[in-house]
């Protein structure tokens, strides 16, 4: 063999070798070195406000940081309606009441133009009347925002048990039927009418209703005027008496010239001789006692009869266990229909 081919020989085992020597050293370097493992990526959070304590129905949210917390949740966790933002809160109203954790939501809130419960004031219920255009200034006193006076009327027996007085001055009016809000310069007719009364004041118009109507009456914005009077009794329109005005034609007072002597209510004067003004006697009436007895029980009734000694149709007085007061005796009862002819 030739001593230049030998030589290449040698040339291409040596670098065989160097060749395989350096991948084995790479190899084992590869193998020794630590192997870094991407860590997953983190799940995305988002922070919802939830109630710090239980809220009850109606609550204001005046501060929104003292009735609510951020809490975090994992975001395919977290409520789809929880609200992220505490601006939203402030100045809305609780539509329901919330538990401690519970979450808070859009639905969950209403501003003063959407509930009467914004409306009011504290200590203060809301009533509902029943009224009609003629009770409510044709619909004028139901706005809501409006204050107005309560009238009661109660009519009695006599004139003197009959009266119409203020019951409450100065009421806020809630609604009108189901709207709390009013068009402007309208007025709005409804059957009932809700305003805000105090707990004491809810249980008298109630009691005040079961022996008389209630009716309204529209206050101007910020009047103040404290009332003359605040009943006025029937027989005050008889007797002209002080305590209201009198009741004529002109519908004046006593100082107005143009009042008339007479009161058209009262009794009719008559001219008798003299020139005398004299009131027109009370027609007389006649009763007959008629005594009854079953057993051991003894009664009376007084029963009114005509000038001829007829009974008159049902007017019976009553029962009466004890004697009653001396009558004046009816005469004696005649016959019905006309008399015969008087013979010469």
């Amino acid at each position: 063999m030739k001593p230049k081919t030998m030589i290449l020989m040698v040339v291409a085992i040596v670098c065989g070798l160097g060749a395989s020597y350096m991948t084995s050293r790479l190899l084992a370097e590869r193998d020794s070195s630590p192997q870094t493992v991407e860590a997953p990526p983190e799940p995305e959070k988002v922070k919802i406000l939830v109630a710090k304590a239980n809220l009850d129905h109606g609550a204001a949210i005046k501060n929104p940081s003292e009735m609510f917390m951020e809490k975090t949740f994992l975001k395919d966790d977290a409520p789809k309606d929880g609200l992220l933002d505490s601006k939203v809160l402030k100045g809305k109203f609780l539509k329901r009441g919330l538990r401690k954790g519970d979450h808070v939501s859009i639905d969950d809130l209403m501003d003063e133009r959407t509930s009467i419960l914004a409306r009011l004031p504290d200590g203060y219920q809301a009533y509902g009347i029943q009224v009609d255009p003629q009770s409510s200034a044709s619909g004028w006193a139901c706005q809501p925002g409006a204050k107005v006076n309560l009238l009661w009327t109660s009519k009695g027996g006599t004139a003197d048990q009959s009266f119409t007085q203020i019951l409450f001055e100065d009421v806020l009016v809630l609604a009108a039927d189901i709207h709390t809000q009013s068009p402007e310069g309208k007025a709005m007719p409804a059957s009932i009418v809700t305003v805000a009364l105090t707990t004491e004041d809810t249980l008298k118009l109630k009691t005040a209703q079961n022996f008389g109507a209630i009716s309204l009456t529209l206050r101007k914005f910020g009047d103040r005027t404290e009332p003359a009077s605040t009943k006025y009794i029937a027989k005050n329109l008889y007797n002209n008496s002080s305590d209201g005005p009198r009741n004529n034609k002109h519908g004046g007072s006593k100082s107005n010239p143009n009042d008339l002597d007479v009161d058209p209510l009262g009794p009719v004067p008559q001219v008798v001789q003299g020139g005398k003004k004299d009131e027109t006697p009370a027609p007389k009436k006649y009763f007959h006692v008629v005594n009854f007895r079953q057993g051991d029980k003894s009664w009376r009734q007084v029963i009114e009869v005509d000038a001829h000694g007829n009974p008159l149709e049902n007017d019976v007085q009553g029962e009466q266990l004890t004697p009653p007061p001396a009558l004046e005796a009816a005469p004696p009862a005649q016959p019905q229909g006309p008399n015969p002819a008087k013979k010469d």
